[in-house]
């Protein structure tokens, strides 16, 4: 890398509605195929912000990138298998870096 050089990583704002969603669930359903040669059971996902302030954003400086990622409380509908994998793996990219992990607060299931 050259000095003065500098790139800037950053997740989809959440405030982005259905992108962010899809972006968040396309990613994990990649790493599932990846993981499990084969497709989830049920692909359906979603994720919607429930909670999330500008100050939400941190900024961190990783090996001369500069990494966007935003704190907050999302909802989360997926099947078992694929909200365990998001919590195993995490959730978007960056994920060796220590993004996208995440903790239950609450638990629900729910029955079609």
């Amino acid at each position: 890398m050259r000095e003065g050089f500098k790139v800037t990583v950053s997740t989809p704002v959440p405030y982005s509605g259905p992108l962010y969603s899809k972006l968040i669930s396309d990613n994990l359903k990649k790493k599932y195929r990846a993981f499990y040669k084969g497709n989830p059971p049920d692909d359906k996902f979603e994720i919607k912000v429930e909670k999330v302030s500008s100050n939400s954003l941190k900024i961190i400086d990783y090996k001369g990138f500069t990494i966007k990622g935003w704190l907050g409380v999302y909802r989360i509908r997926a099947h078992p298998e694929l909200a365990k994998l998001g919590w195993d793996a995490g959730l978007g990219a960056k994920n060796p870096q220590g993004f996208g992990m995440f903790e239950v607060v609450e638990e629900r299931v729910e029955n079609n």
